[in-house]
């Protein structure tokens, strides 16, 4: 599963954020997901840029959403408890 962060430096003007071209290159890191509870700590360090979009610092007060992407196809279930940020 791919967890994407979007600021307002990789969303375009259009839709609340603060990127003029090249947008939604959001900041994402990878994670292997299996059948058993898992609990996952995602530093904000970890978290990259693919590099084809505008390149922008990556600022936590700006985040304006969260997206968890999975390949097509693929069949799941996701829980998500206490989440939490530092």
């Amino acid at each position: 599963m791919t967890v994407q962060i979007a600021t307002t430096a990789t969303v375009p003007i259009v839709d609340d954020g603060l990127c003029v071209r090249n947008c939604e290159d959001f900041y994402a890191t990878t994670i292997r997901l299996s059948n058993t509870w898992t609990m996952h700590e995602l530093a904000w360090r970890s978290l990259s840029q693919e590099g084809w979009g505008t390149p922008a610092a990556f600022a936590p007060e700006t985040i304006l959403f969260f997206e968890f992407a999975f390949d097509v196809g693929a069949s799941f279930d996701l829980y998500i408890d206490d989440l939490a940020f530092y």
